[in-house]
């Protein structure tokens, strides 16, 4: 019997590699299909950075030579610095936490909405490059929710109220900032603020996000939509002069002057809406610029027409020669970061913001429970999304 268990063992040897063999095989083959980044890169050769900066990033600014963002600490790069070369910047006594960001039309000062450890307002502070200073609240204004860039200088947000139905506040005032620091409260409440832009803020209310889009100039909120289903974001663009305001909701981007509204169009994507456009347009094509629209998967591209404004159509990064993402690049795009949640983008042209050899860059906040943080595609020196 001991005889016939050992000639069994042998028997069985070769059948075990075998088998041993299959198992591995399998792994490589259900490993070669999977839709995690970390194979995907693999796959297309492309190694996956060790992330420089994690957690959702809900401003990307450029000022002073430096590009800074937040995500609850505060980061600054050189402009002209490569990929992943982030630094921390210290906060100003007492604060915890940075929130957002936002610089002046002129470019000469950034503003920085601050946090205690409980995540309530701190103070609202401006910064020349070197040292923070204290803004002192004015109009009865005893606290400050976000911040964002308004035609001479920048827009306080304050939340009043406990809020309920999805809102964190029963409604909100607006205020501009000039350069003097003296506020002036816009007349008329709104909803949420998803976007603050030049002559324009963007609303949303309630769990479903329905929202409204306002004039702001001569101080006072002025409706130019009409209620707005779902609204996600928006952004604002000078063109031939003339101001337009592009809202995105779950499923179109509309289009308003400073009048009210223009048309729509359908994002053309299977795939939803997710917070403010960013306006790109490629310097080596000035004649197609875009928006590129954060989306629940990946982002998309929506072509403006040059001399009225309107959105011409909608494409995917990579589709067209004019791409954010060079059409070459497409399928590595495809393969690393269409499955994932873009809850914020940027775009870069100034030369002073960009390596040398670039004549782009474009930033998303990935939302990921593994791979989030921030991400960029260099267009000449380092052109595959990969992670900062």
């Amino acid at each position: 019997m001991i005889r016939y268990n050992n000639e069994e063992k042998k028997m069985n040897s070769p059948a075990k590699l075998l088998l041993s063999f299959f198992a591995v095989l399998m792994l490589i083959s259900s490993l070669s299909c999977s839709n995690d980044p970390i194979f995907a890169t693999i796959e297309n050769e492309v190694p996956l950075r060790d992330p420089s900066f994690r957690g959702s990033v809900d401003s990307l600014v450029q000022f002073n030579n430096y590009l800074y963002a937040c995500n609850g600490t505060l980061k600054r790069k050189a402009g002209k610095a490569r990929a992943g070369q982030w630094y921390n910047v210290s906060l100003p006594s007492g604060a915890y936490r940075c929130s957002a960001l936002a610089v002046t039309p002129s470019g000469n000062m950034m503003y920085a909405v601050f946090q205690n450890s409980e995540w309530k307002f701190h103070s609202l502070q401006k910064f020349d490059g070197t040292t923070w200073t204290k803004v002192n609240l004015g109009g009865g204004i005893t606290s400050v929710d976000t911040i964002g860039t308004s035609e001479n200088g920048i827009y306080t947000v304050t939340p009043h109220g406990s809020g309920g139905d999805g809102n964190h506040a029963d409604y909100y005032t607006i205020c501009t900032v000039n350069a003097s620091d003296n506020f002036t409260t816009i007349t008329g409440t709104v909803g949420t603020p998803t976007a603050l832009t030049g002559k324009y803020i963007v609303t949303k209310s309630g769990s479903d996000g329905d929202g409204h889009a306002y004039n702001v100039t001569g101080g006072t909120a002025t409706d130019i939509s009409g209620k707005i289903d779902s609204v996600m974001g928006g952004c604002s663009v000078q063109i031939n002069g003339q101001s337009h305001l592009y809202v995105l909701t779950r499923y179109r981007i509309y289009h308003y002057d400073e009048s009210g509204y223009i048309n729509h169009r359908d994002i053309r994507t299977s795939y939803d809406g997710f917070g403010n456009p960013a306006y790109y347009s490629n310097p080596k094509y000035p004649d197609k610029p875009l928006l590129l629209l954060p989306l629940e998967e990946g982002y998309r591209e929506a072509t403006i027409d040059t001399s009225s404004g309107d959105v011409t159509g909608t494409s995917s990064p990579g589709d067209e020669i004019y791409s954010s993402t060079a059409p070459g690049d497409r399928s590595q795009y495809d393969i690393t970061l269409d499955d994932y949640t873009v809850t914020a983008i940027f775009a870069v042209t100034d030369p002073d913001y960009l390596p040398d050899g670039d004549s782009h860059a474009v930033y998303m906040s990935i939302g990921h429970y593994k791979y989030d943080g921030l991400w960029s595609y260099y267009s000449d020196t380092e052109s595959e999304w990969n992670r900062e």
